[in-house]
């Protein structure tokens, strides 16, 4: 592909999305099958039939599904967990969150005032007021099965005790952590908003009696109590390098000696612009006002200043985040 034809790419980009974004509202990949013709599925779904056969040709180009010799699309293997609706892994809630903020949140007049400024807005509150916070959690809940597994692995090395995980959310990575060691128990710090749907997660693993929800902002609460292990996942692009640097103080406060830290994010490579997920959302947290835009030396620079030792930051190829492990020394 010359530079013309990926320039075009870029410039046609959100047509791309705004395909996605309807295909999520009708879920479209459900009925992607290789046996329903285009006509069969137009009828289903109540849609012109030339316009369907438009757009999932243009999803072939995409390679996310392919037409058979007898013009029948099939979702290909490697893309049906993620697109089928009906998948424990689906990443529908995600695209229709990142719909929903395209036209909310994150269009040209909000990029350009940002750009202008250099102030965003608070999101976190934004999203409270519009109801949103469940929202996140299901989206992070069905994206994070993958991560849960990862963290839940490094957190094998802490052989029993209390792991705080902070903004934990629906709980997804405290249930897989106390699935792989069942002598660790988890306290959940995360605001209001989020603590009936994660409670209802929790009794739904039968984990009531190992993990417990603390209603709060880790902003503002005081940690009575030292921890073994401590959890920020997709917490850090929440807030600015200040704030981050003053709540690593209050979490290191709380570790005990030999305890783990691990951070769970969107993490850049060192010279910011070899992860283009990464890189991509940098643009969500500069619109939120955080300005996130850290790499592992960034964090390593952090950590070091409140007393804990890093040890290492892990990618994978399945996720585009990746995990920095620390130590109190």
């Amino acid at each position: 592909m010359n530079h013309t034809d990926n320039l075009l790419q870029f410039i046609n980009g959100y047509k791309l999305s705004n395909a996605l974004f309807i295909a999520a509202e009708l879920k479209i990949f459900d009925y992607i099958d290789g046996v329903n013709s285009v006509e069969t599925i137009s009828n289903q779904l109540s849609v012109d039939p030339k316009a369907l056969e438009i757009i999932l040709d243009v999803f072939c180009s995409m390679n996310l599904i392919r037409k058979s010799d007898d013009k029948k699309y099939i979702l290909e293997a490697e893309w049906k967990p993620l697109l089928d609706s009906r998948s424990k892994s689906s990443m529908i809630s995600l695209i229709q969150l990142e719909h929903y903020l395209s036209t909310k949140h994150t269009g040209e007049d909000r990029f350009k005032d940002v750009l202008i400024s250099g102030r965003g807005s608070d999101d976190l509150n934004l999203n409270a007021k519009e109801g949103k916070e469940n929202v996140y959690g299901c989206v992070m809940d069905a994206g994070g099965q993958y991560s849960s597994v990862c963290i839940a692995r490094e957190f094998n090395k802490v052989k029993k005790g209390t792991i705080l995980d902070v903004g934990g959310g629906m709980g997804t990575h405290a249930i897989k952590i106390c699935q792989f060691n069942p002598q660790l128990n988890i306290d959940i710090v995360d605001k209001a908003e989020m603590k009936e749907q994660c409670i209802k997660n929790i009794k739904e693993h039968g984990m009531e009696d190992r993990i417990h929800f603390l209603t709060g902002d880790i902003r503002d609460i005081s940690l009575e109590k030292k921890y073994d292990g401590i959890l920020e996942s997709n917490v850090l692009h929440l807030f600015s390098d200040k704030m981050n640097q003053k709540l690593l103080v209050k979490l290191a406060s709380a570790l005990h000696k030999g305890g783990i830290l691990i951070m769970h994010d969107f993490f850049l490579s060192e010279d910011k612009a070899k992860r283009p997920v990464s890189s991509i959302y940098t643009l969500d947290w500069m619109m939120q006002g955080s300005f996130f835009h850290a790499d592992a030396q960034d964090i390593k620079q952090w950590v070091e200043a409140v007393g804990l030792e890093f040890i290492k930051e892990v990618q994978y190829e399945r996720i585009p985040t990746s995990i920095i492990i620390t130590k109190k020394i």
